[in-house]
């Protein structure tokens, strides 16, 4: 399966969530921090919307137009004239490049349903936005390669709340969304990495010319675990199946075993989009997000045994610590067309990559080029309902 950052990276650049202006999509499972490398989280603060936004609010090219009477809001702004509570509902299916590389070997196609509640209302002269994400996985082609794999997934509950357009600088008419977000484990992956939860915090500047909305975005995660090291930890690692196999491969007095890693404890995000309404129905946009994330570092939290390593430094503290960071970029670009004030359709291209290559190297960040069997590149087709 694709690594759940990746799930998460493309909804929260989903025309919902660019729709919506930056809230803590901009964060989404950023946590959870790379692609093919372990426990990876779950989690964005999507856009949903309810009754008309101000059409004077859109733009020019938004007003008398499909868009302008779309329940689905596309900026902070319009949100900000929204209240009550409304549902989006979204549809994706994604193609990875892999699949036109070598089908029998990397092909990937997965499908992504998402229904996002929210609930806009006014607490102390302040417009607020509540909001939930629930989101069911199902990989059509085999998972990971596997016969036996898991096709159906279901992720991490994320709550988010958000202020839209909170402050507006009237100079040079910037507005600020900020937002927090609070992961709820409810995935395999989440639970069996021993997740206890994840908080973040957010903020976006926004800024609309004529036809042309722009956003950028920061945000910071923090996440909890029972155990810096993400894998397994059997209370009876000699437990054996009705064959008399081992359900757990592991070696005596291991305290983890089949390992993938350190659990991310801290995630910087920083990122841009800029969406443009060519017509009264469509709307191109492009987006880029940077992660840097921290890991947990290996000791001393409980995940020292006899094979881990025992030389010390002249302070007395472990040479060998699996800490470090890892960086992460991803990119989209794409075309939506509003059919009606509740239905719209997309079609996109995402990657998520390293920024560098081995060799120190830029990598171009809308597309993976050279490493078509990783499906680091996907082609995205997207169905969204919102009431």
């Amino acid at each position: 399966m694709k690594s759940s950052l990746w799930f998460s990276l493309v909804l929260a650049c989903s025309p919902a969530a660019l729709a919506a202006g930056p809230t803590d999509a901009a964060l989404t499972n950023s946590d959870l921090f790379a692609q093919h490398e372990g426990h990876e989280g779950h989690g964005a603060d999507p856009a949903a919307g309810s009754a008309k936004a101000d059409a004077a609010a859109a733009g020019p090219a938004a007003k008398e137009s499909t868009l302008a009477e779309a329940v689905l809001a596309r900026t902070p702004e319009e949100q900000a004239h929204q209240s009550g509570f409304s549902v989006v509902t979204i549809l994706d299916h994604w193609l990875g490049i892999g699949t036109f590389a070598d089908p029998k070997l990397y092909s990937y196609l997965a499908a992504n349903l998402n229904i996002m509640p929210r609930y806009q209302f006014t607490a102390g002269g302040v417009h607020l936005a509540a909001s939930g994400t629930f989101r069911i996985v199902y990989e059509y082609t085999m998972p990971d390669g596997v016969e036996t794999g898991r096709h159906w997934t279901f992720w991490d509950i994320t709550l988010g709340l958000s202020a839209p357009a909170l402050y507006k600088e009237k100079l040079t008419g910037i507005a600020f969304t900020p937002s927090v977000g609070l992961i709820i484990p409810s995935s395999p992956e989440s639970i069996n990495a021993g997740m206890i939860t994840s908080v973040s915090l957010g903020g976006a500047l926004t800024r609309s010319f004529g036809d042309f909305d722009l956003a950028a975005s920061a945000g910071i995660r923090r996440s909890f675990y029972t155990n810096a090291t993400n894998g397994l930890r059997p209370a009876d690692p000699n437990l054996r199946d009705d064959f008399g196999n081992l359900r757990f491969l592991c070696r005596v007095s291991e305290v983890t075993c089949a390992t993938a890693g350190m659990n991310p404890a801290w995630v910087l995000s920083a990122g841009g989009s800029v969406s443009w309404r060519a017509t009264g129905d469509f709307v191109f946009y492009v987006a880029y997000t940077f992660l840097k994330t921290w890991k947990y570092a290996s000791t001393p939290t409980g995940t020292v045994d006899d094979y881990t390593p025992k030389a010390l430094d002249s302070n007395g503290n472990q040479v060998a610590k699996a800490v470090g960071s890892v960086d992460r970029t991803f990119a989209v670009f794409g075309g939506s067309y509003q059919l009606n004030e509740h239905y719209s359709v997309d079609l996109s291209v995402s990657t998520i990559q390293a920024p560098l290559t081995p060799t120190r190297q830029v990598r171009f960040p809308f597309w993976s080029i050279g490493t078509a069997a990783e499906n680091n590149t996907t082609v995205n087709f997207t169905l969204t309902a919102a009431y």
